[in-house]
């Protein structure tokens, strides 16, 4: 089963500010005379964008030969988590 997963190399901090970022300049653009449908359009193609280049596709993830498969799920934002990124 196909599925996709944030490139390793990217810390979820990072990710998360790099999609930050993107809302930010998308909402800076529109200001407040903007419809809420055309901000909403206009952040999901952003968001969508920054995704393009922090998250990588996998023909293995979700399957028994995908690694993620074979622990249990760590949350993003746990000491765990931090400890595997070597940020404690």
């Amino acid at each position: 089963m196909p599925g996709m997963h944030v490139k390793f190399a990217i810390l979820p901090e990072d990710f998360l500010g790099h999609l930050t970022e993107a809302a930010y300049h998308v909402s800076l653009k529109h200001g407040l005379k903007a419809s809420f449908l055309e901000v909403e359009m206009d952040l999901y193609e952003a968001l969508r964008k920054t995704m393009e280049e922090d998250i990588a596709v996998c023909e293995t993830c979700g399957s028994k030969a995908c690694l993620a498969t074979k622990r249990k799920s760590i949350d993003v934002w746990s000491k765990d988590a931090a400890n595997l990124y070597g940020e404690s």
